[in-house]
């Protein structure tokens, strides 16, 4: 989101070579969406996550065949990157993370569960944080099932120290408390069965919406912010993609997302789509596009796992 020269972390002096995740260290604040429960350290810079992945969630809603869905992988991504700077690197709790680009692929015929929950592993490396080089890491992660690779992905990201982070945003850290004030498109138009999971308002242009923003909701608002969370614009992204994908439905098995800055929660910000089929692979897939203040703030790449558009 941000580019800039920053101050190291104080705290990289770590003794434990293993524990439990809390939910401060996942950035959580119910239990239920706390989908990683322990560490252990394997190397350098390499972790083994240990975790559990839900057959229900409020939010998170499994896809056609019982599969996981895709938006699960991105937030276990998420989790594994705060479990491990907070826990094996000791970076308090605190220190905030600047979100860069976010990236998943899954086998899709992999993530099919039963009844119940599901145990999860994730292999989890950073090179270089030790280097104490804050300008940029990248977190390269695979989640296991029962010891077969059902995902993987990437994260690029910064942490700051509470100071640096004010500065940053310049005077803008007032935590505020948003509802939406403008219609949600049909739920089932974009994917969703609650119409408060709805991240879209109809605008006058073609495959053009208006995000809509409530910082009342319980999973993507777990704690105050002073902006939108990167996994509410991968989660309005995702509703974009299904959108314009209509008839029928569009699971993003992989996505490719990058937040060029802070998406204010009260200042009006568009979601643009398009469809197209991805020249490499043959995939149906779209790229998605927000922008705020004549600003380009956020695009993402998602992919299906259907053919092409026809």
């Amino acid at each position: 989101m941000v580019e800039a020269t920053l101050t190291a972390p104080d705290a990289l002096h770590i003794q434990d070579e293993s524990g439990i995740a809390t939910l401060e260290m996942l950035h959580r604040t119910c239990a239920q969406d706390a989908f990683l429960h322990g560490w252990r350290k394997t190397a350098s810079d390499t972790f083994v996550l240990t975790g559990q992945w839900p057959a229900h969630h409020r939010f998170f809603q499994l896809t056609a065949g019982r599969r996981v869905d895709p938006l699960l992988v991105a937030e276990t991504l998420r989790q594994s990157v705060h479990l491990v700077v907070h826990a094996g690197y000791g970076v308090p709790v605190g220190h905030a993370f600047i979100l860069q680009n976010i990236r998943f692929h899954c086998l899709p015929d992999r993530l099919a569960i039963g009844a119940g929950p599901v145990d999860l592993e994730v292999r989890i490396s950073i090179p270089g944080y030790r280097s104490r080089d804050t300008r940029l890491f990248e977190a390269e992660i695979e989640i296991q099932l029962a010891g077969i690779t059902v995902a993987g992905g990437g994260i690029d990201f910064q942490v700051v120290s509470p100071g640096v982070y004010r500065r940053l945003r310049g005077g803008r850290t007032g935590l505020a408390s948003v509802r939406p004030t403008t219609p949600a498109v049909a739920a089932a138009l974009v994917g969703r069965a609650r119409s408060e999971d709805v991240l879209l308002s109809a605008t006058p242009q073609e495959q053009t919406w208006q995000l809509r923003i409530d910082t009342g909701h319980k999973t993507l608002f777990q704690s105050p912010k002073d902006h939108a969370p990167g996994m509410l614009l991968l989660e309005a992204a995702r509703q974009a993609a299904t959108a314009v994908s209509q008839p029928g439905t569009f699971i993003p098995w992989a996505a490719d997302a990058s937040f060029f800055s802070y998406v204010e929660l009260n200042e009006a910000c568009s979601i643009q789509a398009h469809e197209f089929t991805d020249a490499a692979t043959g995939k149906r897939a779209v790229r998605v596009t927000a922008h705020q203040s004549d600003r380009s703030v956020f695009q993402a790449t998602l992919r299906d796992a259907r053919a092409d558009i026809g």
